[in-house]
């Protein structure tokens, strides 16, 4: 299981950002369960968590967290549930 993130982008800052990407199956020849849950997680100074959100990938992989807000200093992580293992 491959998980690649595009980068953010906005418009206006108080609109957030969006963060998109796509997943992929890395074993050669599988092909990739539709609908597979992706969350994203912001984590604030000394990581504490600031953010959870989640979605589902669509019929080619792709994800998109819309409206994000960025935050000074903070990390995002996104991960993805397969096959009973988290991968981000």
């Amino acid at each position: 299981m491959m998980l690649f993130i595009h980068g953010a982008e906005s418009t206006h800052a108080q609109e957030g950002v969006a963060i998109s990407g796509r997943v992929a199956n890395g074993t050669e020849g599988a092909a990739l369960a539709p609908s597979l849950p992706v969350t994203l997680h912001a984590f604030g100074g000394r990581d504490i968590p600031v953010l959870t959100s989640s979605t589902t990938t669509d019929a080619t992989g792709g994800f998109q967290f819309d409206g994000v807000t960025p935050g000074e200093s903070w990390r995002y992580v996104v991960s993805v549930a397969y096959a009973g293992a988290m991968y981000s």
